[in-house]
């Protein structure tokens, strides 16, 4: 089923296949609010809502940060997804406590091992940081549901084995749980 999601920069989101002239007029008068629509997201079957996440201003700092090292030039969906490999790698614990840790973990996000990098900015970070309230307000990508790894298309890691393959979003190819070293 393919699903709209529009959501108001105050992340409140509306699922559904589209919003009729009742609902716009919600957002009409708020200009804070401007309704925005984000492409239809993919799910095997319509959820029964949003599932919101928390985080601190610092992950939300940390998240935006990685998104746009990791994915600054993917559109929404591509952030979106590397924004969700992100957290499910901190919801097993294996990389740390919490997101920034995960994000900091030895080599697990090439940019972190740079000395030197400028400051995030312009529409691209704009973007980024849009994603993680996106994100948060529980906008996903069933797709990568089960992704806890990915790569550039342009390169080919030992571990990244076709048969653990689950999606290929703009220049990233994502990965199940399931790889093992070889």
């Amino acid at each position: 089923i393919t699903v709209a999601v529009f959501c108001t920069i105050v992340p409140v989101c509306i699922l559904g296949d589209s919003l009729n002239e009742t609902d716009l007029v919600l957002f009409e008068d708020d200009p804070i609010n401007q309704l925005r629509i984000i492409e239809p997201v993919q799910f095997k079957s319509r959820p029964p809502g949003l599932t919101p996440v928390y985080l601190t201003e610092e992950e939300q700092v940390c998240l935006a940060r990685n998104l746009f090292f990791e994915a600054g030039v993917e559109d929404h969906r591509g952030k979106l997804a590397v924004a969700q490999v992100t957290y499910k790698r901190l919801r097993t614990g294996r990389w740390g406590d919490n997101l920034c840790d995960v994000i900091h973990y030895r080599s697990q996000f090439s940019w972190t091992n740079l000395k030197k990098r400028k400051p995030p900015s312009g529409p691209f970070w704009t973007e980024s940081q849009q994603v993680v309230r996106d994100f948060m307000a529980g906008v996903r990508i069933d797709s990568v549901s089960d992704a806890l790894f990915y790569h550039a298309d342009y390169v080919s890691p030992n571990w990244a084995h076709e048969e653990n393959m689950v999606a290929s979003i703009g220049r990233h190819i994502f990965y199940n749980n399931d790889i093992k070293r070889r």
